[in-house]
């Protein structure tokens, strides 16, 4: 059941990276920038004034953090089960080091 919970997160989560990313790129800025090259209509796309947009962009982000956070909840229990096959092929770093030969 989690599981399913996570995979509905994640893809919401997906969603809401492109269209926060949309919006953002939609939106007119000091010198025009991505919105000039789709014709000024930046603001106008979902039929709102620019106040409207910068709200959408809020709402958009918060939903963004939300989703991040959520995700982070509900994130699956560490195994039990060792990182690695053979731990021996590694230093031991708790031990203190060897003397140096005299």
């Amino acid at each position: 059941m989690m599981i399913v919970v996570q995979v509905i997160l994640w893809i919401l989560l997906i969603v809401s990276i492109f269209l926060l990313i949309a919006v953002i790129l939609l939106q007119e800025g000091k010198g025009g920038g991505l919105a000039e090259a789709f014709g000024g209509v930046g603001a106008e796309t979902f039929g709102v004034k620019a106040a409207g947009i910068n709200k959408f962009t809020s709402i958009v982000g918060a939903i963004f953090l939300a989703l991040c956070i959520a995700l982070t909840l509900f994130k699956p229990a560490p195994s039990n089960a060792p990182a690695i096959k053979d731990p021996s092929a590694f230093p031991n770093f708790n031990q203190p080091p060897p003397k140096p030969p005299k």
